[in-house]
């Protein structure tokens, strides 16, 4: 785990480390995106019908600022079928963690300190308007590439993700899709 010079874990290290955790998990994972969803998680990841969220909190002030966020106070409105903080061991004691979230301790491994309960009354609305967006992009830099290395301007993701893409791959000396 890298550590800055003053030896503490910085907020983008913990982000990181989350979407590694995701992915271990089996979630495809995602990493600090704006969209019109509301919410921007530090990490959130998706598998089947279900979403978990994780707020990286990389000193104790910003855990307590977390508190007056309106998808925290009613937690109805927030994403996440699962939710964890993850902060280095020791920062945020256990009893202080909100209801129902889980905790995530990170020093040479990520250890589950508490585990998340289910919150089946969620965003699932702010949850497809994250994915809406993340599919937008991929269409859109698939697009990109698409004009870039073949002049194709008809290269839809549909067709793309239909492998439609291989005479991209043939091209020598360029990027590959």
């Amino acid at each position: 785990m890298s550590i800055n010079s003053v030896g503490v874990v910085t907020h983008s290290e913990l982000v990181h480390r989350a979407a590694q955790w995701l992915r271990s998990k089996g979630y495809t994972a995602f990493t600090e995106f704006s969209t019109k969803a509301g919410e921007v998680p530090d990490a959130i990841g998706f598998k089947g019908q279900h979403s978990c969220v994780i707020e990286c909190k990389s000193n104790y002030a910003d855990f307590c600022r977390d508190r007056s966020k309106w998808f925290r106070i009613d937690q109805a409105l927030g994403m996440g079928y699962a939710r964890y903080f993850m902060a280095p061991a020791g920062l945020i004691p256990p009893e202080e963690i909100h209801k129902g979230w889980g905790l995530l301790e990170v020093g040479k491994t990520i250890r589950m300190r508490i585990k998340s309960r289910r919150f089946l009354s969620r965003a699932c609305y702010s949850e497809l308007r994250f994915l809406s967006s993340m599919v937008r992009r991929t269409e859109l830099r698939v697009r990109e590439a698409s004009i870039c290395l073949s002049g194709r301007e008809d290269l839809t993701l549909d067709r793309w993700l239909k492998y439609d893409h291989r005479p991209l791959r043939k091209q020598k000396g360029r990027a590959r899709i």
